[in-house]
């Protein structure tokens, strides 16, 4: 797993190479047992789900996925998009969510 500073750097060096999409991986500590998985759903109803792995919500030009450990009490987001700046908004969108 790269840490959110190891994927800005990688962006932000391939920037340089015309890069088009941007990956944002962003871990949440919680309790696994109070994460509320409709509103996942409800504030991201617009988009395709797939629950495969996790829950994975797909839209045009971008999506995210949310995924339990369990091995540690934490929720990883993954979301690619356009740029850094709309991949950390769709991120910091899911957090919001759970709570």
């Amino acid at each position: 797993l790269i840490s959110v500073s190891g994927i800005r750097r990688i962006v932000e060096e391939s920037l340089t190479q015309e890069l088009t999409d941007a990956i944002m991986v962003k871990k949440i500590s919680l309790n696994w047992k109070k994460i509320k998985f409709a509103n996942i759903k409800k504030t991201f109803k617009q988009g395709k789900t797939n629950t495969k792995d996790g829950i994975k919500i797909s839209f045009d030009g971008c999506w995210l996925q949310l995924r339990i450990s369990d091995t540690e009490p934490i929720a990883r987001v993954m979301t690619e998009a356009a740029n850094l700046k709309q991949a950390t908004k769709l991120a910091d969108e899911v957090e919001k969510a759970l709570v």
